[in-house]
């Protein structure tokens, strides 16, 4: 519904336009008034929202490795063509007035679905484009799919693939296995000659279980030798990890400061986002600033449209995690408020040294492994000691220095 003021009419106070209203609702039956306060609620909850700025993209669950730590459900479910442009509409909608968005296509195995991630692409530009808004993309691969095709969609649109390299051979193999049980490990090492060429500045997403932890820096160095430029490390926190592998976390991040350190003394082209700022910046950064943005700024969708707060609640969460549809909008939940909840929220977090400078861990994975949102598993708050302890080590001129002058890879955690 719209009132039109007629050009030269004398811009009403908000009493005469609540009379006019009021006037107007008179001839409303109680059905079509029901259905006006559900379009003004819903109206009003837009405008309470944060702009919507980040939007992971499910276009499959499918995957041709069988890795035993993912966490993305097992099924055959992929997104169609309708969807994923709806699911456009949505993030631009709710971008509202913000100057860019972000879309990442995630799986499963994104490159599965290479057409329809470039139906998308040049969807959203376009009509991002009609906004006035940038789009910036990004897209973590298993590395095996890799071709001259997939590398030339990346370059017309601006991004870099993120491979997914656990390591040298054996700790990689390990647990990211092909179907059959192969390692995938070769197959990806033969791929990067290709990527190199043709992408230049190469980025690896290191997943670290309990076994694998003892040989990270060495496989660390490993990649850097065959060409990987860029690392982000993550642990696998809601693993069984035992006291000794505990321990080794420290050992190993001592061990990739000394390699970082070595490589930016020679400045070659190395990037370890975990040593780039010292605590001092984090904790500014950081400061009063609990849990996550997912849910607000940020949000995935799966194949069917229905949203999330992010990827990992898609993935690993049940249907009772969904706070969306991208055809019916959001709806009432206090999940992203919840996520964003503060100290006060984290009994055990409360008297934590290193509760000014921590974001509580990851909610959907404290979820999986202690069943709150609120309570991190053991092995994060051993990852977050050994990290606070090995980056106050850090020289001072390290960080003034910066990082090396390479474009790095669009995804940074």
């Amino acid at each position: 519904m719209s009132v039109t003021i007629a050009e030269g009419t004398v811009a009403q106070s908000f009493e005469e336009k609540v009379a006019r209203l009021d006037s107007l609702l008179q001839t409303f039956s109680d059905e079509e008034l029901r259905r006006l306060a559900v379009l003004l609620q819903q109206q009003l909850a837009f405008h309470q929202r944060p702009p919507l700025v980040e939007m992971e993209l499910i276009v499959t669950y499918r995957c041709n490795l069988a890795c035993d730590y993912c966490f993305m459900r097992k099924h055959n479910l992929c997104m169609d063509k309708e969807t994923a442009l709806q699911a456009i509409d949505f993030l631009l909608i709710y971008a509202k007035d913000h100057p860019f968005v972000n879309v990442t296509f995630f799986g499963g195995e994104p490159l599965l679905e290479l057409e329809l991630m470039r139906e998308v692409a040049e969807y959203v530009t376009e009509q991002a484009k009609a906004k006035g808004k940038e789009v910036h993309f990004a897209c973590t691969i298993n590395g095996t799919l890799v071709s001259e095709e997939a590398l030339a969609f990346a370059r017309q649109f601006g991004f870099l693939y993120l491979l997914s390299l656990d390591g040298a051979k054996e700790a990689h193999d390990k647990h990211r296995k092909f179907v059959s049980g192969k390692g995938s490990f070769e197959t990806i090492a033969a791929k990067l000659p290709l990527l190199k060429q043709k992408q230049g500045w190469l980025g690896a997403r290191v997943t670290v279980t309990p076994e694998t932890i003892f040989s990270l820096a060495n496989g660390v160095k490993e990649l850097f030798a065959m060409g990987i430029n860029q690392f982000l490390i993550g642990l696998v926190h809601e693993a069984d990890w035992d006291k000794e592998s505990l321990r080794e976390i420290e050992r190993q991040y001592e061990l990739l400061l000394q390699f970082y350190l070595w490589a930016k003394e020679r400045k070659l082209p190395l990037r370890m986002t975990m040593f780039e700022k010292g605590l001092e910046e984090v904790r500014k950064e950081r400061k009063r600033y609990w849990g996550c943005g997912a849910g607000t700024g940020r949000v995935a969708v799966a194949p069917d449209g229905s949203i999330y707060p992010c990827s990992r609640f898609a993935g690993s969460q049940g249907k009772q995690y969904i706070i969306g549809h991208i055809e019916e909008g959001f709806y009432e939940s206090r999940l992203p408020e919840a996520i964003r909840a503060g100290v006060w929220a984290r009994p055990k977090c409360v008297k934590c040294p290193l509760a000014d400078i921590c974001s509580g861990g990851c909610p959907a994975v404290n979820l999986e492994a202690t069943g709150s949102l609120y309570e991190p598993p053991k092995a994060y708050c051993a990852d977050m000691a050994a990290w606070v302890k090995v980056v106050g080590k850090l020289p001072k001129a390290a960080l003034r220095d910066g990082a090396v002058e390479q474009k790095p890879c669009p995804v940074e955690g």
